[in-house]
């Protein structure tokens, strides 16, 4: 069997070069910086950043010193073809320990033949077919997962299930959960898929465990890699009716937001995070919005009253989490049925209440007909509207 060689390529030239000449019988006209060892015949695997293991093809040329790159050897590559979806770097790891390589990939390496053969299988079973489990049986292993399914797991698997004809690549997926790296997707949906797989037990040898969740794929637009859910998997999310069972955590949120608030000068930083924990500015825009009693009752006992987002601070820019228009100020009952997406209100106030909640209960929490927000501004709008959409079940 042939010698394998991963090569490196970068997210522009290079990645819209293979995706133009996949499957032709092109050959490069230019030299990959390869292994000096490389021989003509020898397989290439092709890994993008950002991406993964994307291509792979075959040496075309012997190799020669690079002119632009002292003590670099390159050859020509032929042969293209896609790997499609590209295996991210995390499936890659858990997959194939021992390639040490994949710790830190910014380098060409020739790996043993006995890990190029792993490789080589990674690849082949990627679009290997996986049993068909049914809805109940998905939210069984839900339900058996228990807390192991995080809220941001838990966010990110709600949105999935709104999305048009139920795809959504890696990237809106973290941003679903606050986040900004689609590899936090690739991650956290590769762990998701582990444990779904063992709650249905399922013993098979898959090496890509996000393809328990769906179907994926490359998002043609931005190379992206996408999913498309299972449908029994999206009718047992649905059927979970999930909310957080506490306010999630503001320290948590402000941690991983931490890349976001680098950008900003002390002063506003402090405003924004102060604006998670309720306090500061945006508490006393509220205050001051309100007329200092809350947007439905009119309790005017400060301590009863909580300043909360209308669309929650993980889902935020940094100057959505500091206007006043993305916040009510509610008594503390009203405010935990916000938050849990079990009340929310119509484009003229009037609040609407979950169907999750018995006559009974809506007696006991106070809940009446009528109850709306004592004032409403255009600003508020496009806010209540994604807390209906996104939160309200």
């Amino acid at each position: 069997m042939s010698t394998l060689h991963i090569i490196q390529g970068d997210r522009d030239g290079d990645k819209k070069w293979i995706e133009r000449h996949a499957g032709k019988r092109a050959t490069s006209g230019f030299n990959w910086v390869m292994p000096k060892a490389a021989q003509p015949g020898d397989e290439v695997i092709i890994y993008i950043g950002g991406h993964g293991f994307f291509a792979k093809g075959r040496v075309r040329s012997h190799t020669l010193p690079r002119p632009d790159w002292q003590h670099r050897y390159g050859a020509k590559v032929g042969s293209i073809r896609l790997i499609d979806p590209p295996i991210p770097l995390e499936a890659i790891q858990r997959s194939i320990p021992k390639l040490t390589w994949a710790n830190y990939p910014r380098s060409i390496t020739t790996p043993e033949p006995q890990i190029a053969s792993q490789i080589r299988s990674l690849i082949d079973e990627y679009g290997a077919a996986l049993p068909k489990f049914s809805a109940a049986q998905y939210r069984a292993a839900l339900e058996k997962m228990g807390t192991r399914v995080t809220e941001n797991l838990r966010t990110m698997l709600s949105t999935h299930t709104r999305a048009p004809k139920l795809i959504l690549d890696n990237q809106q997926l973290a941003q679903s959960a606050g986040q900004t790296d689609p590899s936090y997707t690739n991650a956290h949906y590769g762990r998701l898929g582990h444990m779904l797989a063992r709650a249905l037990g399922h013993r098979g040898k898959e090496r890509v465990w996000t393809r328990m969740i769906g179907e994926d794929s490359r998002n043609k637009k931005n190379g992206l890699i996408q999913w498309r859910m299972h449908n029994a998997l999206a009718e047992a999310v649905r059927a979970m009716h999930w909310r957080p069972t506490i306010r999630p955590d503001a320290e948590e949120d402000i941690r991983l937001a931490e890349k976001s608030l680098a950008t900003l000068d002390n002063t506003t930083r402090k405003a924004v995070i102060d604006a998670r924990r309720g306090q500061g500015r945006f508490r006393q825009q509220l205050i001051e919005l309100w007329g200092g009693a809350c947007a439905v009752t009119g309790c005017d006992v400060r301590a009863a009253l909580t300043a909360s987002h209308i669309k929650p601070w993980r889902a935020c820019s940094n100057k959505e989490r500091l206007s006043a228009h993305n916040g009510l100020l509610l008594i503390g009952t009203l405010d935990c049925l916000f938050d849990n997406g079990l009340i929310t209100f119509e484009e003229n106030g009037r609040l609407c209440t979950s169907s999750q909640l018995s006559a009974k209960q809506k007696r006991t929490l106070g809940l009446r007909s009528g109850m709306k927000l004592r004032r409403i501004e255009r600003a508020h709008l496009p806010f209540l509207k994604w807390h209906r959409d996104k939160e309200y079940s």
